[in-house]
């Protein structure tokens, strides 16, 4: 739940809320909601899978040999959450006064078994006016609800930061956006998202 520093990380599979401070990572399953900073003689990623919020700070990524090695930057959804739990409360009141009048209903038709009167049955079909209108109310919010849910972007703050070289079969995605890998290795860069792409910058 906090942070994790060690000498190094292989074929260990790791989720860490905080940060990662180590030497490399080899063929290993990490998932990391803070950096991942590596220091050291070696300071390299090499195979396995590696799940990053923050960034990730290394030497060298992968190998001469091109072995597979995935990297993904976590992204937060961003959502309008005021409106969200406006909405829900609007629903939860409605649930509840259409849970009310369902009782009175009840209890009414209850009373016209032994007393058919015309007030009593004017009250029931009032109640079942107002249980229509809750019924419409509902549907209503429901709609609301589910275009407030679709309405969100993925803020990607994390990076992966490259100092030396960053070889061919690295594998770096920011949701479904991917790094578009060029023939050769990439040296001294910073890989991040921005306006909709997966950015490749210089240090």
């Amino acid at each position: 739940k906090g942070d994790l520093k060690c000498h190094y990380i292989e074929n260990a599979i790791i989720h860490v809320q905080g940060n990662i401070m180590a030497d490399y990572i080899i063929d290993s399953k990490v998932t990391c909601m803070g950096n991942i900073e590596l220091s050291g003689g070696n300071e390299i990623v090499l195979g396995g899978e590696i799940k990053v919020k923050g960034e990730l700070l290394a030497k060298e990524i992968g190998s001469e040999k091109e072995r597979i090695t995935n990297i993904e930057v976590i992204g937060e959804k961003i959502m309008d959450n005021a409106l969200l739990e406006k909405l829900y409360a609007e629903r939860e009141l409605y649930n509840t006064k259409g849970l009310e009048l369902l009782e009175k209903s009840k209890n009414l038709a209850q009373l016209m078994e032994r007393d058919n009167s015309e007030e009593l049955y004017d009250q029931l079909q009032l109640v079942k006016k107002q249980m229509f209108l809750i019924k419409q109310k509902l549907s209503e919010s429901a709609v609301k609800i589910q275009e407030a849910e679709k309405n969100w972007t993925m803020l990607y703050t994390g990076a992966i930061v490259c100092k030396r070289k960053l070889y061919r079969g690295v594998k770096i995605s920011f949701g479904d956006k991917k790094l578009q890998f060029s023939l050769d290795n990439i040296e001294h860069c910073r890989i991040y998202y921005d306006e909709g792409d997966v950015v490749q910058g210089t240090l």
